[in-house]
């Protein structure tokens, strides 16, 4: 090896360990030139037992500082120090053992295309002085504008209110805009409020969505899909769009305090680990609108309805004629299922607005599995999803445009899923298993107890059940004891009549327990001279 070759080799070697020693591995730069994200914040997951001090090492070692631990299993909020190139911080920690990964903190947005208030002069006959123009519950041709197709379309609200019109311990978290909370239509609905995002808050996107989930059935405006159910309001979007770490903090508040759906009318970034691991864990269903890019997010995800997630619900828009709104998105693997999103009516802060979009489609379909909860609250969210899958109605608008080909349809759901009510379990027996005396046991005395051994403690005696009498049919009164053991003792109290026959009858239930009730038994018997 001549000189030159070996102080290449020694200078390769020496960068080697650098590589080695600061970033662990290399990893290929990311372009996020074209993303939108909180600057100077990163999410970075730390494996899940990692130690404290472990952490707080990698954190000094990249130059940056815990802003908010997200969850429990080490997904932590973190702000960078100085200005650094955000690749190479992500590249960085990434390569460090210890981290599982890190990401920006992505900016997402609202769905809606428009808002147009409710004219004034628009009165219906029915309690609600705007249900005539939710086109989306029950049509008859309603909207401002109608966009040509095969006949009027809506989700059957209406028939599905004679099964259920949702139960007031089913709650459906609004993650969004903040709900106007005093709203004459949805006054008692919010039952919860929490503010994530800083600075200002929002309420026109928020209170549409929660309307059209959840409006009371009253004298006034609309009426949502489920009217009786409750709405957790989350708040993590402002004017500008909201940060995917306020969203995961409002998902895992909705999972620890007791929501059974999410409603996601919001969408933007690029894939985020971090969010869909948040979704996953919340578990129940997770309803997302689709986008409203017109776009086939087979080929350009959309997130997060684009996640593969069991649990979510991508969403798609159609008109009051069934056609695929113009903005909405699709994708024959990644939308799952439509709903009206086209001009719907719905409260807005001040009174009513119609507004346009995936937004506006996610909400029904939310409604739908609220009142699916409501009917069957032991259904499981597989079941939920399965059960809304099964029961759309199929629109040739929707052919290779979404996994279904459907539009959603909330009494089908219903009666798919079923009410969950069954006929009570039948007990399992109870059996005796020894008697004293034996049956047909004779030179019994007169004297004698009579008792029962069973195969099961029992905790209930019902002594009406019981019949002690002689051959001519003469009822022997007695006393009994044993409650709480397997053993039933039966004492005729006066002795019993010499050379007497005797049969006693434990009927159907005579001894029970919670879980298991006696078979009908006849023991006979016939004394001595003694």
């Amino acid at each position: 090896m001549n000189k030159t070759t070996k102080y290449i080799s020694i200078f390769l070697t020496f960068i080697l360990m650098l590589s080695s020693f600061t970033f662990g591995y290399s990893v290929p730069s990311k372009d996020y030139s074209n993303l939108e994200y909180t600057e100077g914040v990163l999410l970075v997951q730390f494996e899940k037992n990692l130690p404290s001090q472990a952490k707080a090492s990698i954190r000094d070692a990249n130059d940056v500082v815990i802003d908010k631990a997200l969850n429990n299993t080490g997904l932590e909020r973190v702000i960078l120090k100085g200005n650094r190139p955000l690749h190479s911080v992500i590249n960085q920690l990434e390569g460090m053992s210890g981290v599982v990964f890190a990401e920006p903190d992505y900016t997402v947005y609202a769905t809606p295309i428009n808002a147009v208030y409710v004219p004034e002069g628009f009165v219906n006959p029915l309690d609600d002085t705007h249900y005539g123009l939710l086109w989306g519950l029950h049509n008859t041709g309603q909207t401002i504008r109608t966009i040509p197709g095969d006949g009027f379309t809506d989700i059957d609200a209406p028939e599905a209110w004679n099964l259920s019109t949702g139960s007031n311990t089913v709650i459906v978290a609004v993650i969004d805009e903040a709900v106007d909370m005093t709203h004459p239509d949805l006054q008692g609905v919010v039952i919860d409020y929490k503010k994530f995002n800083t600075g200002g808050t929002a309420y026109e996107h928020g209170t549409h969505v929660a309307g059209t989930i959840a409006a009371n059935d009253n004298a006034l405006g609309v009426v949502g899909v489920a009217p009786n159910v409750k709405i957790m309001s989350l708040s993590f979007l402002g004017s500008n769009g909201g940060s995917t770490s306020n969203a995961i903090l409002a998902i895992n508040y909705a999972k620890d305090h007791g929501a059974h759906i999410i409603n996601a009318s919001w969408g933007g970034g690029a894939y985020s680990q971090a969010l869909k691991d948040a979704i996953e864990n919340f578990g129940g269903p997770f309803v997302a609108a689709s986008g409203n890019e017109g776009i086939n997010t087979d080929l350009s995800p959309h997130y997060p309805s684009s996640y593969s997630s069991s649990n979510i619900i991508s969403v798609a828009a159609v008109s009051n004629t069934g056609q695929l709104a113009d903005f909405s998105n699709y994708g024959a693997s990644s939308v799952d299922i439509a709903a009206p999103g086209v001009d719907i009516v719905s409260t807005y802060p001040g009174g009513y607005a119609y507004m346009s979009g995936t937004s506006m489609a996610t909400p029904h379909v939310a409604g739908i599995l609220a009142l699916m909860k409501s009917y069957n609250p032991q259904a499981t969210t597989n079941a939920l999803i399965q059960a809304l899958y099964e029961s759309g109605r199929s629109l040739s608008s929707l052919n290779g445009k979404t996994a279904t080909g459907k539009l959603a349809d909330t009494d089908n759901a219903l009666l798919t899923l079923g009410s969950g009510s069954v006929e009570p379990p039948v007990p399992s027996s109870i059996s005796v298993t020894t008697t004293s005396p034996v049956n047909n046991q004779t030179n019994v005395k007169r004297s004698a107890n009579i008792i029962f051994t069973f195969d099961k403690v029992f905790t209930s005696i019902d002594s009406t059940k019981i019949i002690l009498k002689d051959s001519s049919g003469t009822p022997v009164n007695f006393t009994h004891s044993g409650l709480n053991t397997n053993k039933l003792t039966i004492n005729p109290g006066p002795t019993l009549s010499s050379l007497t026959k005797y049969t006693i009858v434990l009927s159907e239930g005579a001894v029970s327990s919670s879980t298991a009730t006696l078979s009908p038994y006849t023991l006979s018997f016939t004394t001595g001279k003694k």
